[in-house]
């Protein structure tokens, strides 16, 4: 079965109104969570996002991805966004 999640607008609600649809859906929260994003996205995941949501470090993976090395991704400028920008949204 599939579902989706419509109304979330950034990172940290995606992960958060997922796991209450998964709730919605099957009737209780997950035990584990996998959340699968581009690698320099780790550190906001990981660390900010599931800790903000007191999910345990046990039940959680991050699978990072990195772009295919021919692709026109600027990934420097996105690890820099991440770090100047991105992240720094949730820290505070």
């Amino acid at each position: 079965r599939t579902v989706t999640e419509d109304f979330a607008l950034d990172s940290f609600q995606n992960l958060l109104f997922s796991l209450c649809r998964f709730r919605e859906v099957v009737g209780k929260y997950p035990s584990r969570v996998t959340v699968v994003s581009f690698d320099f996205k780790r550190r906001r995941f990981e660390e900010l996002h599931r800790g903000a949501l007191k999910f345990p470090k046990t039940h959680f993976a991050f699978v990072g991805l990195q772009p295919p090395p021919n692709s026109k991704f600027d990934l420097i400028g996105a690890q820099r966004g991440e770090q100047e920008h991105a992240a720094k949204s949730f820290e505070e």
